[in-house]
């Protein structure tokens, strides 16, 4: 048995801002349920009296939507949800609604693609508005992403530079201990040796020619 009175009745559109059904609202601009949501609105239908039935929103939409009446949305609220709904003085069953609704909105997107092309929809200031916004958030966001990639390119290029010059410095270091005075370190040895026994004979000689002994041979044959 239907209740006597209907749990749904189209109060109207409320519109917000931001083109974000979620957004701030926008009083001052809700409309009635005839009233013809353009592309260019976001906002929600409310489709009855929340002590009756406290899920009472329908048809949340942002910008850039195909246009639509509260009247219609509410009509199909009702037959989705199964509930009784008041629509022009009488009340209606789900299956009532969904009669109704037959000839009360065409949907734009069963338009033909010639169709559509020959008379698309048009686009709304708001709408503009929000894609010009988004897409400066969106170049302002390349720019950034572009700007920090280039510092991080040009850090990997200076620690690419200091590693080069570290292995330069090392191996200039190891090739100054092998080869000091630019000539390698056995041969530096050789010719300290050969001097040093040179040094050691001029010695030897002069000995011999202040002692009227060989000194290396023993100790003198006199006391």
């Amino acid at each position: 048995m239907e209740d006597p009175a209907p749990a749904l009745k189209c109060v109207g559109f409320k519109k917000t801002l931001q083109c974000d059904p979620s957004g701030p609202r926008d009083i001052t601009n809700d409309h009635d349920c005839a009233y013809t949501v353009s592309s260019e609105e976001s906002g929600f239908c409310e489709c009855g009296d929340f002590e009756k039935i406290p899920n009472n929103v329908f048809a949340a939409v942002k910008c850039i939507h195909p246009p639509f009446t509260c009247d219609v949305m509410c009509l199909k609220f009702a037959v989705i949800s199964g509930k009784s709904i008041e629509y022009q003085g009488a009340t209606l069953t789900p299956e009532e609604a969904n009669k109704t609704l037959a000839g009360e909105q065409e949907n734009p997107y069963e338009l033909g693609v010639a169709k559509k092309a020959e008379d698309p929809q048009p686009i709304g200031a708001a709408v503009k508005a929000f894609a010009k916004q988004k897409a400066e958030e969106l170049e302002k966001l390349t720019k950034d992403v572009n700007t920090k990639a280039e510092k991080a390119n040009a850090e990997v290029e200076e620690m690419m530079k200091q590693n080069s010059r570290a292995w330069e410095d090392l191996h200039n270091t190891a090739k100054a201990l092998r080869f000091p005075g630019g000539e390698p370190v056995w041969k530096g040895l050789a010719n300290a040796a050969k001097e040093m026994t040179k040094s050691g004979q001029k010695i030897q000689k002069v000995v011999k020619d202040v002692l009227p002994w060989d000194a290396l041979a023993g100790p003198p044959p006199f006391p």
